[in-house]
């Protein structure tokens, strides 16, 4: 009677970790910060030279002021001021760090759309989805900030986008609107269709 009662007893308490009843914190795996953006610039500026990346900086304020469109003080087409917009707009960087409320407003302040990804240390579904998730968006050669948010701990997110549980992927667009959601293990193919269009593309 003891044994059965010792038995019954270890088997509910690995139900209750099973089902995630205390919130447990996620292992430190993933940065909390997105790469630095000086690092992202200096790589611009190599990638073109600093005196036109400095020069392309200034058409771009030039335009933006509405001074007219020049390019190395030279009135621009315009074909070439369109070219010029592609070239000042978010630098295809994605990145995917665990999920804090001011990462993600300063990925919508720098442009980039966003991915939130609901997880939880004991979802098994998430441990096995997670590191696919994590390289389609880095892969992606799209402006995606892509976000782990603990679903044990983040209560107000959960509430916003109103996740039901955890292993959703919510997509939003630049605007922060959202586009479109998953739940549960999701395609390489329907994934990136979707990062595709979270960012316009």
């Amino acid at each position: 009677m003891k044994n059965a009662y010792m038995l019954a007893l270890a088997a509910a308490s690995l139900m209750l970790v099973g089902q995630g009843c205390a919130p447990i914190a996620p292992p430190a795996d993933l940065p909390t910060a997105p790469p630095a953006a000086e690092v992202m610039e200096k790589e611009g500026e190599s990638a073109m030279g600093p005196e036109e990346g400095a020069m392309m900086k200034e058409d771009a304020a030039a335009t933006a002021d509405g001074g007219g469109a020049k390019l190395g003080g030279a009135m621009m087409t315009e074909d070439e001021a369109e070219v010029a917009k592609e070239m000042t707009a978010p630098e295809a960087n994605p990145y995917y760090i665990a999920y804090s409320e001011t990462a993600a407003q300063a990925a919508v302040a720098d442009g980039y759309a966003t991915v939130l990804y609901f997880w939880a240390a004991w979802c098994p579904i998430c441990r096995a989805e997670e590191p696919k998730l994590k390289d389609w968006i880095e892969t992606s050669n799209l402006p995606i900030a892509g976000f782990r948010v603990n679903y044990d701990t983040e209560s107000a997110l959960k509430a916003k986008y109103k996740i039901p549980y955890q292993h959703t992927t919510v997509f939003l667009n630049a605007k922060g609107e959202e586009v479109e959601r998953f739940s549960g293990p999701v395609t390489e193919a329907e994934f990136r269709a979707a990062l595709a269009n979270a960012a316009g593309k």
